[in-house]
C-alpha cells in the first residue's frame, strides 16, 4: 500500500511538473512572424552573446500566464560594449517576456535590460517598453547580431 501511494505522489509531481512547462515548451518550440526559419527556443538559447539564458513561466494578478526567458551578456565577447565601459559594468541581462493567450497562441508582450555595474549600482529598464524595440531587439537575435 505505501508503494502504491509512493507511486501515485510521484506521477502527480511528474505531473504538475509537465504543467508548468507546457507553457515554455510552447514558446520555446514555436515561431514567430518575423523570422520562421528558428524557433523562439533555438535563437536565444543559440545566441553567440548570452552565456546562459533561463527560461521560467509567471502568472500576472489577473491571472496572465507569461513566459520569461533571460539572456546573460557575454561582457567580454560583446563586440558593442567598448573597453572603457567593461571595467564598470559588472552583469548584463536582457528579459523578454511572451504572453500566452486563451487560444493557446503567444506573442511577446515586453522585453527590457537589466545593468549591474561593479559599484553595486542597479539599472532597471522602465516598465514601458515601446514594443518596436523588443521586436528589433529579437530581429538581432535571430541574427546572431550584437545590435541588440
Amino acid at each position: 500500500m505505501k508503494r502504491i501511494k509512493m507511486t501515485c505522489v510521484l506521477v502527480l509531481v511528474i505531473g504538475l511538473s509537465a504543467c508548468s512547462d507546457s507553457n515554455i515548451s510552447q514558446v520555446k518550440n514555436g515561431t514567430l512572424a518575423l523570422d520562421k526559419s528558428l524557433t523562439v527556443g533555438q535563437a536565444i538559447d543559440n545566441y553567440k552573446y548570452f552565456t546562459k539564458t533561463k527560461w521560467e513561466t509567471l502568472t500576472t494578478e489577473n491571472k496572465k500566464k507569461v513566459v520569461q526567458v533571460s539572456g546573460k551578456i557575454d561582457l567580454s565577447k560583446h563586440p558593442k560594449i567598448n573597453q572603457k565601459e567593461m571595467p564598470v559594468l559588472k552583469e548584463v541581462e536582457m528579459r523578454f517576456q511572451f504572453v500566452i493567450n486563451q487560444d493557446k497562441t503567444f506573442e511577446l508582450s515586453w522585453c527590457g535590460t537589466w545593468v549591474e555595474k561593479n559599484n553595486g549600482e542597479k539599472v532597471e529598464p522602465p516598465q514601458q517598453t515601446y514594443l518596436k524595440a523588443c521586436i528589433n531587439s529579437l530581429k538581432a537575435i535571430y541574427d546572431n547580431s550584437p545590435d541588440i
